[in-house]
């Protein structure tokens, strides 16, 4: 850390990892949402997983999530869980403190649960990026497509997916730790207030995907994989259900004038 990589090791690392475990995506800076849809395009594995540039996952805790994930791709699709949840960390490494934000009060350990079946959470607990993995199908499923050059998108592909969820694992293990502390940082105090645009932007887009269709339509507990929706680069929400509807009136519309 806080080294400058030259580029010919920059190479070499590339060429060392891409033959392990890692693909290696090289596209212009459009912001978080950008890479993550870039990620999304290409990814050809089971389970889907964001890791910001600026945090990092436990070691331990990321190989035992490895172990999991293999045995869940081994089982038959229809079984494998949707969601699974790891517990985050907030690391304040500057002020030399942390914090776990755990689920086990929520979701039962080493078995598939619904959301019929979860507890109560509490103000401290809620689902966010860093605690989520999601199976790569439901992504594709829901349509989603975050905006570019925006701010706190991370939230938009947390909840957006979440409807179509009908399956969850917990995994008690502290994985995924979020830094802070940096004073150009998106979650800084004085940051957030000069970007209340873009959360009221990603507010409304959230607000308008919940209002849709494809989720009003659904079981309140679980969601069919049917109806895509989508999230353009530009900011606006497409329901591709409306569409039909709006043809389907109009079709009619034009059929009664004609008697």
């Amino acid at each position: 850390m806080g080294r400058r990589i030259e580029p010919d090791s920059l190479q070499i690392s590339m060429r060392v990892y891409t033959r392990m475990w890692f693909g290696l995506c090289t596209r212009k800076n459009g912001g978080h949402g950008s890479g993550v849809n870039a990620g999304l395009m290409l990814a050809n594995g089971i389970y889907f997983k964001v890791v910001d540039s600026d945090d990092w996952l436990d070691e331990a805790a990321f190989h035992k999530l490895m172990s999991v994930l293999r045995f869940w791709c081994r089982t038959k699709e229809e079984k494998r869980p949707d969601l699974v949840v790891c517990n985050y960390v907030y690391d304040h490494l500057e002020e030399g403190k942390t914090k776990a934000v755990r689920y086990g009060n929520l979701f039962p350990e080493q078995k598939i649960c619904r959301w019929d079946e979860i507890g109560c959470f509490s103000p401290e607990q809620y689902l966010v990026m860093h605690a989520l993995i999601f199976r790569t199908g439901v992504l594709y499923n829901c349509g989603l497509k975050l905006p570019e050059h925006t701010f706190y998108v991370d939230n938009l592909f947390a909840n957006c997916p979440l409807p179509f969820v009908q399956r969850i694992y917990y995994l008690n293990e502290d994985l995924y730790h979020y830094y802070l502390g940096r004073e150009d940082q998106s979650v800084n105090e004085k940051v957030l207030v000069s970007r209340i645009d873009q959360q009221i932007l990603v507010t409304q887009l959230g607000n308008r995907f919940v209002g849709s269709d494809a989720v009003q339509n659904t079981e309140p507990k679980a969601a069919p994989l049917s109806l895509p929706q989508q999230l353009d680069y530009d900011g606006d929400f497409h329901d591709p259900s409306a569409d039909a509807r709006k043809k389907k009136g109009g079709s009619a519309e034009k059929s009664s004038g004609s008697r």
